[in-house]
Formats: C-alpha cells, structure tokens, sequence
C-alpha cells in the first residue's frame, strides 16, 4: 500500500493498493523448490554412496580374493587358472561397463566432447538397450556449437522426460525429436503409453516436472504437455540459443 498527498493547494490523499499475492505465491515455491532440491540432491549423493560401498567396493574385494587365490595355482594348476582368469576378465568387464554407466548418468562427457546431438543420441541409446523402451532419436537442423547451459538444460530434459516414460506410461517405445532454428531449439519427446489427463495436474507437481520447469525458466525457455489416458503423452520444450539471463553462475549452479 502507498500513500500520496496531493498538492498543497488540495486537500486530501491518494491510496493505492497493489496484490501481490501472486508474487508471494511465486516466492514460496521458489524456495519450497530449492529445499526440496537440496533434499533430493543429498539423497542421491547417499543413493550414489551406498551404490558405491555396497556394490563396486563388494565386487572388487571379491574379485581380490579371487586374483589371489588364482595367482596361488598358476605353477600347479596352468589350465584351472587360465580358466579362471577369463571369468575374471569377465566380470572387469562388466565391473568397468557398470561405472560407466553410474558416471553417464552423472554427467554425459559425450555432450562436452561431441556436443548435443550425440551426447542425446548416446543417452538414448543407452536407455534403450538398459531399460528395455526402445527410443526413437530424430534430429533436424541442430546448430554444431550450442552453448554449454542450453546444451545441458535440453540433456537433462531428455533424462528426466525418458525416465518419467519408464516410471509412468508404461509404453515400450517414445520418440525424441530435436529441432533447431534461427532462434530457439525445440524438443519433442513422444510415447504412446498410459497417458494422464494432464487438466488436473496438481499445482504441487513433482520434483522432475518442477526442475524440467526451473532449468527452462532460468533459460527463457517453455514447456507445454499434451495427454489424455490411453492416448500416450506428448512434451514439448523450447528453448532459445542465445538466453538473455545476465548470471550465468546462477544458471550454471541451478541446472549442472
């Protein structure tokens, strides 16, 4: 609320009032975000720390063992231990192919490397032969160098929209397509499963579906979601190549 006086040749005041609900709405999701943000990002450090302890740290003490134990026959018993060896190349091998998964789904060094387009061509892959949909990636006209924070932002938009077709729509098979212009980047990730009538989403949506929201917020992007039960469900994402956001340590630290 304002209060203004009116010249002193007149007599009385101007009270004006402006709603800010909106806007206090607005900021208590902001930070209700950013709490459950925080919480999730620790549970997945333990997630990532038991994954770690409980299954990489067991495997490779056992696998000492094992070495040890074949080094102990391999004057007395060349053909035992030839054989053993294999099955312990083996199981490095699937030791190695096991940590570069955990480290893919952490941070995709085909996106730096390669850039966007096989950075989210690899990714689909590895969900298709990993989770069992197969995933259809289609591209058209996609820039060669897109800035790092607009390449992430579309990655992590593939990550979470493939793992919500996983969890959700029971489909066995989605499209990502990505499209490129002048301006703006546009994604497309399709499925044929389940669906949801996307009327009534609940102003509290999930994590996944707020931080697709926030990456895309921060980057002047927008999101729309199409779906009706039984008729599967359609995301669409566009974002702009060039961000006009001034803070890009802001952008850095909310989407990595």
């Amino acid at each position: 609320m304002t209060v203004t006086p009116l010249s002193s040749h007149e007599h009385g005041l101007v009270v004006s009032h402006v709603d800010i609900t909106a806007r206090k709405q607005a900021e208590e999701e902001r930070l209700e975000l950013s709490g459950r943000l925080i919480r999730a990002q620790e549970d997945e450090r333990s997630r990532l720390a038991r994954e770690l302890h409980d299954d990489f740290n067991q495997r490779l003490a056992v696998l000492a063992i094992d070495l040890e134990r074949t080094a102990s026959i391999i004057s007395t018993s060349p053909v035992e231990a030839t054989r053993r060896m294999h099955e312990l190349w083996n199981r490095v091998s699937e030791i190695g192919a096991d940590l570069h998964s955990l480290s893919h789904r952490l941070h995709s060094s085909t996106l730096e490397s390669l850039g966007l387009v096989s950075g989210v061509s690899s990714f689909c892959g590895d969900f298709t032969e990993q989770q069992g949909v197969q995933v259809d990636f289609v591209h058209k006209d996609v820039p060669r160098r897109v800035t790092p924070e607009v390449a992430l932002c579309i990655f992590r938009v593939v990550q979470e929209g493939l793992r919500n077709v996983k969890k959700h729509s029971r489909a066995t098979r989605a499209e990502v397509r990505l499209e490129g212009t002048a301006e703006t980047l546009s994604l497309s990730l399709i499925d044929e499963g389940i669906g949801f009538d996307y009327t009534k989403i609940p102003s509290k949506t999930g994590l996944g579906l707020r931080s697709m929201q926030e990456r895309l917020r921060l980057l002047g992007g927008r999101i729309a979601i199409l779906s009706h039960p039984k008729q599967g469900t359609r995301i669409d994402v566009w974002v702009p190549l060039h961000p006009v956001s001034t803070d890009a340590e802001v952008i850095q630290s909310a989407i990595a």
